[in-house]
């Protein structure tokens, strides 16, 4: 072979090493995570028509929503993944929210969970 053969080989070699990781360099994964997640034994603790408005303040913080001048909290958070490869990628994240009412005098008249698939910013509950 020839010096100009092997001139070439080395180009085509280097040509191909830069676009791999060049290709393999735009790759990326990512958790989504929003929101502080609760988890259903400290959900079981809230007692309808006992548990006090500020017991819910104290065991889940600040509500992300508060509604009906008070009294409705709601809780969310997401959890998810997204990753891409070339500029094409997906990814998915769920959504849980906890929605607590509260009756005129500051005691919890009902809770329940929704969980759902979260498209475009908005969670679709199930």
């Amino acid at each position: 072979m020839n010096a100009e053969g092997t001139v070439m080989k080395k180009l085509i070699g280097t040509f191909l090493l830069v676009s791999f990781l060049a290709a393999f360099s735009s790759c990326g994964y990512k958790s989504i995570k929003h929101g502080s997640e609760i988890s259903e034994g400290e959900v079981e603790g809230i007692a309808d028509g006992k548990t006090t408005k500020d017991e819910i303040y104290i065991k889940f913080g600040e509500p992300k929503k508060i509604l009906e001048d008070g009294k409705v909290f709601i809780y969310n958070w997401v959890r998810g993944s997204k990753w891409h490869i070339l500029g094409f990628g997906s990814g998915s994240a769920y959504g849980t929210s906890l929605i607590v009412t509260f009756d005129e005098r500051g005691i919890v008249k009902g809770h329940r969970i929704t969980r759902g698939e979260v498209e475009g910013g908005t969670q679709v509950h199930d």
